[in-house]
């Protein structure tokens, strides 16, 4: 079952500059799917204990903080929303869109980079924890070892979320 999160919006003037337009999330914690569109302005997270508010903030901060040590990028299997089985080997993505930073210079020098699609006001952010290469070719000789797993981040014209 996933969990109720509710989202309240408080709207800011138009034009004030670069937001957080869109958050998805697969397979973190206790959410297998979770796509997320906020608007300008204030957005409010209300939900009842571990309805993954926490969680939320938690995959935001890996995706987009720069300062966050790499200790704490890696991940372990409880981080995992679906059983781990290299057999069927998981993945977690999480994906954070920004919008509005078109002209304006310095919310563009944060985000400019990371341009999706034809739209050059969109960006997008990817935290992606996933098997290596070698161990996803060598499947049949791998056992459950979660040491096997890396951290990417991927920015702009990625592949799909949903892809592999």
């Amino acid at each position: 079952l996933q969990p109720e999160v509710t989202l309240f919006n408080f709207p800011q003037q138009p034009g004030r500059g670069l937001y957080i337009n869109q958050i998805q999330i697969i397979n973190f914690r206790n959410f297998r799917s979770l796509r997320l569109s906020l608007r300008p302005g204030s957005n409010c997270l209300i939900g009842e204990n571990n309805s993954g508010k926490t969680n939320l903030l938690v995959a935001l901060r890996l995706a987009i903080d720069i300062n966050l040590p790499a200790w704490q990028r890696n991940l372990n299997e409880q981080d995992f929303s679906s059983p781990l089985d290299m057999k069927t080997p998981q993945q977690i993505l999480i994906a954070v869109d920004f919008t509005d930073f078109k002209d304006k210079p310095n919310q563009e020098a944060l985000v400019g980079k990371f341009r999706i699609g034809a739209a050059d006001d969109q960006a997008r952010v990817y935290y992606r924890f996933a098997p290596n290469r070698k161990i996803r070719d060598n499947l049949a000789i791998v056992g459950k070892f979660l040491h096997n797993y890396r951290l990417m981040t991927m920015t702009g014209r990625s592949r799909g979320v949903g892809q592999r």
